[in-house]
């Protein structure tokens, strides 16, 4: 886990260092061209209900019912699109098992933007050394003393 000051960041800087990002508020998309599909979080939401909200964002269309099947879909259809970030709105909803879970995603290539109460998405991951060790804080920074 890294805190990293959100001046000057943008989606496309992000997609270029790849990884999994919690931010405040999602930065500018940038000079470059992105592919984002967003979900918004809900308490209790789960990983197969974002994958719904992300592929309905992204014209993939209807996935199948299966779990698994699913996963497959969505992984293939990730893997078509080009300089994709996917981003998830309100994340602090989410329960710590379910935000360590997008870090597959980030592993698959995507980058992962979580946004929300940051201080809130670090409580409920502590307990998941995985997403810890893989995600990027980025915060405003006030300058206090310079």
């Amino acid at each position: 886990m890294g805190w990293i000051d959100l001046q000057g960041a943008t989606l496309a800087k992000m997609k270029e260092r790849g990884g999994l990002w919690v931010v405040e508020r999602v930065p500018s998309a940038g000079s470059a061209r992105t592919t984002r599909w967003i979900a918004t979080a809900e308490p209790k939401s789960n990983v197969p209900k974002l994958i719904s909200q992300w592929a309905e964002s992204g014209g993939v269309g209807d996935l199948p019912r299966g779990v698994q099947e699913r996963l497959r879909a969505f992984d293939d259809a990730m893997r078509h699109a080009e300089n994709l970030i996917l981003i998830v709105h309100d994340a602090h909803l989410l329960r710590g098992e379910t935000l360590d879970k997008m870090r597959l995603f980030a592993e698959l290539g995507a980058a992962v933007v979580l946004e929300g109460d940051v201080s809130r998405i670090h409580v409920a991951t502590e307990n998941f050394p995985g997403f810890y060790q893989r995600a990027a804080y980025a915060v405003k920074v006030d300058r206090v003393f310079g």
